[in-house]
């Protein structure tokens, strides 16, 4: 034997990847690497191998390789393996993944009616707890419900009350899939009614005697000020307890708003004039927005300046026009609504007020 047999991490992707995807949704990224290459199988069974180039706590991004779509659920791993040669032949070239297993599990202390050799179903990984500090978040998650009951509401828009057998953790803006037979309707939860019910609509018609599934989708960034943001996931992943009993939060500290994007103010001004002092006003009666300690970018403005190139000929070329002082990034003091102090060091302004 040769080397150390290491477990090597494996996770489920959320949601379906089409094909030339360059971020895939996970249940966790724990244990793979910053970059990589990840293995998978294509609904068909034939290998798929991607690489990415960063990952979040829940996403991939920057994949390559993506030839075909990969079904929801379909378990990623590294793509490293340990091998060996078959005793009987030696060319054949015999592949084993190492994973991890449970080592122990917390039996309830009710298991009347539990029988020998029955099957049974591991609610968690973890501690479950349901508190405050674990049950205000508003979790991005992506969980599947047996639907109990669909009644249809209104005709004209196709609304349907669904009501489930459990607590759902849907909320008002949602999107999910009406799932039957493999056949997935991209739906909208309009309002929840209850612990188990909610109304959805946007599916079209639905089958009230039929029995579905309704999964919730990964919510995503919506913005139209930065449409590139879109690929990112929003809200709260997931709540962790350690051993000591500390808290912790998993979440990419993005929100989201149902059907109200973000779009935040660039808060670029563009300052011209002559300055005296350490003083700036850079927004004459408007609220510039910024506070004290805000680390903010300085560029000078950039002119176009004609000059005679080495062939003779006449060119030109974009040149700093006159600076206040470098190019790069600063740290401001408030003066008033528009006007501001720059520092290289938030410790300068610490330093100014304790000693004026």
């Amino acid at each position: 034997m040769y080397g150390a047999f290491t477990v090597e991490p494996s996770t489920r992707i959320i949601g379906k990847v089409s094909a030339g995807s360059s971020v895939i949704d996970v249940d966790s990224t724990v244990g793979f690497g910053s970059t990589g290459e990840l293995y998978f199988r294509y609904p068909d069974n034939s290998v798929g191998v991607s690489s990415y180039t960063s990952k979040s706590l829940t996403q991939f991004y920057g994949v390559t390789d993506i030839d075909a779509e990969v079904a929801d659920a379909t378990v990623v791993g590294v793509n490293t393996f340990a091998y060996g040669r078959s005793k009987l032949d030696q060319d054949e070239v015999i592949e084993v993944r190492v994973n991890s297993v449970l080592n122990s599990i917390n039996v309830p202390v009710n298991t009347k009616g539990l029988l020998k050799g029955g099957k049974v179903n591991v609610t968690n990984l973890g501690i479950s707890e349901k508190n405050i500090k674990t049950s205000k978040w508003f979790y991005n998650i992506s969980p599947t419900y047996k639907i109990k009951n669909l009644e249809l509401t209104d005709s004209s828009n196709n609304t349907y009350k669904v009501t489930l057998n459990v607590p759902n953790q849907f909320r008002s803006g949602d999107s999910a899939e009406v799932i039957l037979n493999g056949v997935r309707k991209e739906t909208k939860i309009i309002s929840v009614t209850g612990e188990k019910t909610f109304t959805i609509r946007g599916q079209g018609v639905l089958n009230t005697s039929a029995t579905y599934t309704i999964q919730r989708r990964i919510q995503k960034v919506s913005s139209t000020t930065y449409p590139s943001s879109q690929i990112y996931s929003t809200d709260v992943d997931n709540v962790y307890k350690n051993e000591s009993g500390d808290y912790l939060i998993s979440s990419p500290s993005i929100p989201h708003y149902d059907s109200q994007p973000l779009n935040p103010a660039s808060r670029e001004f563009k300052f011209s004039g002559t300055f005296l002092g350490d003083e700036f006003e850079i927004s004459p009666g408007v609220e510039h927005g910024f506070y004290t300690g805000d680390a903010v970018y300085y560029s000078a403005q950039l002119v176009t300046e004609t000059f005679i190139n080495d062939s003779g000929s006449s060119d030109t070329r974009l040149v700093r026009d006159t600076a206040l002082f470098a190019d790069g990034l600063y740290f401001v003091k408030r003066v008033n609504g528009s006007t501001l102090k720059f520092a290289r060091s938030r410790m300068i302004f610490l330093i100014l007020n304790l000693f004026p």
